[in-house]
C-alpha cells in the first residue's frame, strides 16, 4: 500500500512510512505480548470499561428518574438505544458529533418518552455526557497550567 501511494505522490518519503510503520506494529505486537502474559490483568481491564461503559449508557435512565418520569424503560431498553446513539456518534463527522447524536437520543427514546419530557431528558444527557466533560477538563488543565 504504502508504494502504490507513493508512485501516487500521496506518500512522500517511502522508507519512513515504511520504518514508521514496522515500529507500529513492533508496538503493537509486543502490547499483545504483554497482554497474553498478564491474562487475570486484562479481565480486570476489560471488567473496569465494561463498568464505564454502562454508567454512561444508564445516564438517561438516572435523568429520567430525577425529572419524575414515572414510565420509564428498563435499564435494558436504556443501556441498547444509549449504545446505538454513542455507535451513530462515532460515525458523524463533526466535533462531538454535533446534532446528529441529539437527532439520534431524540429518534431512539422517543419509543419511551413522549411529549416536551424528552427533550428535557435529551438536554440534560448531552450536557453531562459532553458538555460537563468539557467544562471540568478545561478546569483541570487551567489549575495544572497554573501548578507548572
Amino acid at each position: 500500500i504504502i508504494n502504490i501511494l507513493s508512485k501516487l505522490k500521496i506518500v512522500k518519503n517511502k522508507e519512513k512510512k515504511i520504518n514508521d510503520w514496522k515500529i507500529y506494529t513492533n508496538n503493537f505486537h509486543e502490547g499483545a505480548k504483554i497482554l497474553v502474559s498478564n491474562k487475570l490483568r486484562f479481565v480486570f481491564m476489560i471488567i473496569i470499561n465494561l463498568i464505564a461503559l454502562i454508567c454512561q449508557y444508564i445516564i438517561p435512565l438516572f435523568v429520567m428518574y430525577s425529572l419524575g418520569i414515572k414510565d420509564t424503560p428498563n435499564i435494558i431498553n436504556v443501556i441498547v438505544a444509549s449504545a446505538y446513539v454513542m455507535i451513530m456518534g462515532a460515525f458523524i463527522p463533526m466535533p462531538g458529533g454535533t446534532g446528529g447524536l441529539e437527532y439520534g437520543f431524540v429518534e431512539f427514546y422517543k419509543n419511551f418518552i413522549k411529549g416536551p419530557q424528552l427533550m428535557a431528558i435529551m438536554l440534560v444527557w448531552r450536557f453531562i455526557t459532553y458538555y460537563l466533560g468539557l467544562i471540568i477538563g478545561s478546569i483541570v488543565v487551567n489549575i495544572k497550567e497554573r501548578n507548572n
